[in-house]
């Protein structure tokens, strides 16, 4: 209850501490604070969870995969896979499943998976780049791809340069973006730089989602003035530019 009440970081930190030094005991506050009306305190129960372990609480943090709000989803996604736990590639058969079902849990699910290393998960998000057509969950797999540098990816990613559909949601490592630019916004006042004139380019179609993640993956080697806004220039010419680029090699030297 004071946990929930706190406002200030120094007291929500001294009230985390208390419910983790009671450890596998602390899950049943924790439940109750998931369970709140208040997105804040619900991240503070995860916050929470962090430090029991267990079927139960697996079960309560892939529930929370679906919550209403982004940034209770992230933190459930980011405690689910926490290394700490060691049980996240025994997680993954319940992720492909949420996935498979759609929704808000399927974008937080790619986002656990997207934090699990190795070729299981990402070829797992791959075949669901291939067959899923919601376009911000699309989106966010093409999002979750390009922060793993998945080359295995970069076919499907090509194919959706001609989808402008619009979306709805953040992906990821926009919100991501915004919560640290959010925390750094005091040095930059502190330095005299105007803090709001600095914002988070976001991804308005599922064909920007994509184009963002070839660019990253492709870093120096991405085709000449195929990185700019999808909107610039006639309907599949920037598919085609990628799809030459990726006959020629992908940026990859030819082996000798």
């Amino acid at each position: 209850r004071q946990l929930a009440r706190s406002s200030s970081p120094q007291d929500t930190h001294y009230y985390l501490l208390c419910l983790a030094s009671v450890k596998e005991d602390a899950f049943g506050p924790a439940k109750g604070l998931v369970r709140n009306s208040d997105p804040r305190v619900r991240r503070l129960g995860i916050a929470a969870l962090d430090s029991c372990h267990g079927p139960k609480v697996e079960e309560a943090l892939l529930d929370l995969l679906n919550d209403p709000d982004d940034e209770v989803g992230d933190a459930a996604a980011i405690s689910l896979t926490d290394p700490r736990r060691g049980t996240a590639i025994a997680l993954v058969p319940n992720l492909q499943s949420i996935i498979a079902r759609g929704g808000n849990a399927a974008r937080r699910a790619v986002v656990a998976l997207q934090r699990i290393p190795g070729e299981q998960t990402e070829t797992i998000l791959v075949d669901a780049l291939s067959k899923t057509s919601d376009p911000d969950l699309l989106a966010q797999m093409a999002d979750s791809l390009g922060m793993i540098n998945s080359r295995m990816a970069v076919p499907g990613m090509i194919a959706l340069l001609d989808d402008a559909r619009p979306l709805e949601s953040m992906q990821y490592s926009e919100r991501s973006a915004t919560r640290a630019l959010a925390g750094a916004r005091g040095q930059f006042s502190a330095k005299g730089v105007d803090a709001e004139s600095i914002t988070v380019l976001r991804a308005r179609t599922v064909a920007d989602a994509a184009l963002r993640s070839l660019t990253l993956i492709a870093g120096p080697s991405a085709p000449t003035n195929a990185t700019l806004p999808t909107d610039t220039r006639p309907a599949g010419a920037l598919r085609e530019q990628w799809e030459a680029w990726w006959k020629a090699g992908g940026g990859l030297s030819p082996r000798r």
